[in-house]
């Protein structure tokens, strides 16, 4: 008896991989294989929930004020000045070059 993927759950990809990490199928194979181009092509934008980025705390003590807003994430207290690479370390000493005895100029 054949079972059928969709019963069970379980879910294979359209395009396997080859040795070496390559798939079999390239993008424009998988487009015609999945009959993408007799769908319509409309972009579904996600809904984005609004988050909130201060919340208020109560504060104790009667000249306090009694709330104050504090920021839900904290800002890093060190951040580094500028993203760039550090040079590879180099033990490589320049020799001065050997002319070969039966070179003549």
């Amino acid at each position: 008896a054949v079972v059928s993927t969709q019963s069970t759950g379980a879910h294979t990809s359209r395009n396997s991989t080859l040795p070496g990490g390559v798939p079999k199928l390239s993008r424009s194979a998988v487009y015609k294989k999945r009959a993408l181009y007799k769908r319509k092509k409309v972009a579904t934008v996600p809904a984005v929930k609004e988050v909130a980025l201060t919340k208020t705390k109560t504060v104790a003590g009667e000249k306090n004020g009694g709330t104050r807003t504090v920021p839900v994430q904290k800002s890093p207290r060190f951040y580094p000045t500028e993203d760039c690479k550090t040079p590879l370390k180099n033990r490589r000493v320049a020799k001065p070059t050997k002319l070969r005895g039966s070179i003549v100029p």
